[in-house]
């Protein structure tokens, strides 16, 4: 009892001398707003590390509602006296901001409060996850929803992207490897636009941390068969090749230089974990010694070139939608888990990919049970293996980041966060599952409205740190505009072993054959293979006609529904969009 008043008696009088630090600070002449919020932001986070999980997890959302208030109140009292003259400074409205501006751009954008922190030259070095990988492939959309151009929408930062025109490019480990897809001339473009100055947003997919270091921009411009050198050449050296620089071209880490970056995010190492996880090989990650060198050495050039730097932590790609539990495959399949397992004759710590998913639903729906492929699973044993590797690397990652006083967010921990409690935005709970919302259909890439919250998370952690005033991303408004936030998972109800011995077998037609893009030419229609799918069945009316709203609900049967399916209408302004 007496040590637990010595220690109240402690605990009152190091706030009191808080409280009285504090006051000095903001007397105090040089940038008081950054000390203040940097102490007092070292105290609370010491403060929620003594909590439990779920008291950290309260913690934070009554955290973010009182900084939400608080905004509220003083956007408030600015917008009362927007018609008064204003002081010079950088301390402008807080802002809420919403995708859809061309983040390429900041004409338009009002200034806001950087705290310490120097955004005018903002870089990102990156793989898929920051260059904002899309279901399967990169593009304009996709690129303008990436967590780091939200970054720049709220930071008023400048921040270059090299949009590229649909349908994209990217080749996504555990998918089937295409060919790069040139545009047809006089009709496409690759880039939406040819810019002018070098890219901000330097992530190419599937890039590794050695590439970063290590691969060059290389002629010619499109490399057929690779879709990561030709990623390479489109984002990082365009005008170099167009301009027919001599010399050996630059690496990312090179390009990224060459900018003289004020502030750089480093998202770097996850292709790597990918690429392991997905394949199933833990040899693939790197070794510790040579993953340190490679990202020590990009540490060290951005510090010495005067950046400040933010490092992100490497998500476990165990943790993502595109590996599921017996449980929570069986949820999806709408079947119940002692039948996948007795079907497959699968343990219980056995994960099923993406693609086993796929293969599952397929043959439970055609009523024939034949072996799964040999990525359809990966065994509990590899997975934990490849878990642990990750926990190295991140430990690493960490410690390299403070030897050279670098921030860390731990992207990791995040990514766990949803897996295991998912996030509430308004009436919605947007999960890690399959069709859960946060991933789109590749299940390892957020889709816009988890970029948002990436986003904020890192908005949240740079005010802390440099005492900034970031306002964050609407992500409820993002949501209701994100295809990937409205995928839903089947909601009919669970079929039985009984069931799936009378589902009915549709008649399949075998598909027209594929017009190989050489028998294509401009201004000739190549025959598109409709005619040869049969007559239309029922009533129809030509041409559709949409209501004032320009949205059409159409009914679907959510006891036929299988497998979160459903029928969208879209508005293709050119032939060639229907393939799309």
């Amino acid at each position: 009892m007496v040590a637990f008043i010595k220690s109240m008696i402690s605990f009152t009088w190091a706030m009191s001398l808080l409280g009285v630090k504090q006051l000095e600070n903001i007397l105090k002449p040089e940038n008081p707003r950054r000390a203040s919020a940097t102490s007092l932001g070292l105290v609370t986070r010491a403060t929620e590390t003594q909590l439990t999980r779920i008291l950290q997890h309260a913690f934070s959302a009554g955290d973010r509602l009182q900084r939400s208030l608080v905004d509220s109140v003083f956007n408030g009292i600015r917008a009362g006296e927007s018609d008064q003259p204003q002081p010079p400074g950088n301390s402008t409205e807080g802002r809420r901001g919403r995708l859809g501006t061309d983040s390429s751009s900041s004409s338009a954008r009002a200034r806001v409060n950087n705290g310490s922190l120097n955004t005018s030259t903002f870089i990102v070095l990156g793989e898929g996850l920051a260059a904002g990988m899309g279901d399967f492939s990169l593009y304009g959309a996709t690129q303008r929803a990436s967590f780091p151009a939200q970054m720049a929408q709220q930071m008023g930062a400048d921040f270059t992207l090299p949009l590229i025109e649909d349908p994209g490019i990217g080749d996504l480990v555990g998918f089937p490897k295409l060919p790069v897809l040139t545009a047809v001339p006089m009709k496409w473009t690759v880039l939406d636009q040819l810019q002018q100055r070098p890219v901000s947003n330097l992530s190419v997919p599937g890039l590794r941390l050695h590439d970063a270091c290590n691969l060059r921009v290389s002629q010619p411009l499109l490399h057929r068969n690779d879709a990561k050198r030709t990623a390479i050449n489109l984002i990082l050296g365009v005008l170099s090749i167009a301009r027919g620089e001599d010399g050996p071209l630059c690496t990312q880490l090179e390009c990224a230089l060459r900018l003289k970056p004020t502030f750089s995010v480093v998202e770097l190492g996850y292709y790597d974990a990918l690429e392991a996880a997905v394949i199933g090989d833990p040899g693939m990650l790197p070794n510790t010694e040579s993953f340190c060198s490679d990202y020590e050495k990009i540490l060290i050039s951005l510090k010495g070139s005067g950046s400040e730097v933010l490092a992100l932590t490497i998500p476990d790609p165990i943790e993502t939608a595109h590996f599921s539990t017996l449980e929570v495959a069986a949820r999806i399949l709408k079947v119940e888990p002692e039948l996948i397992a007795d079907l497959y004759q699968l343990r219980t710590d056995d994960l099923i990919t993406l693609r086993g998913l796929n293969e599952i639903g397929y043959q439970l729906f055609g009523k024939e049970v034949s072996p799964l492929p040999g990525d359809a699973l990966i065994s509990g044993e590899t997975a934990g293996r490849i878990t642990s590797r990750v926990r190295e690397l991140n430990d690493q990652i960490t410690h390299l980041a403070k030897q050279r006083n670098a921030l860390v967010y731990d992207l990791n921990a995040f990514f766990k966060r949803v897996r295991s409690d998912g996030i509430g935005i308004g009436t919605r709970r947007v999960t890690a599952e399959f069709l859960g919302g946060f991933y789109s259909l590749n299940g390892y890439y957020p889709g816009h409205t988890g970029h948002a919250l990436i986003a904020n998370e890192l908005l949240h952690l740079l005010d802390s740190a440099y005492g900034a005033d970031f306002g964050e991303m609407d992500a409820f408004e993002i949501m209701r505009l994100d295809p990937v936030a409205n995928y839903r998972q089947a909601a009919g109800g669970n079929w039985s072993t009984r069931d799936l011995l009378h589902l009915p077998r549709a008649k399949l037609q075998p598909l027209p054959p594929t017009v190989s893009e050489n028998e294509t030419s401009v201004g000739k229609n190549a025959p598109s293979g409709w005619l040869e799918l049969g007559p239309v069945l029922g009533n129809t009316a030509a041409p559709l006609t949409l209501p004032s709203g320009l949205q059409e609900v159409l009914p679907l049967s959510k006891s036929a529904s299988y497998f979160g399916d459903g029928i969208g209408v879209l508005h293709c302004r050119y032939d060639h969009e229907i393939k799309w």
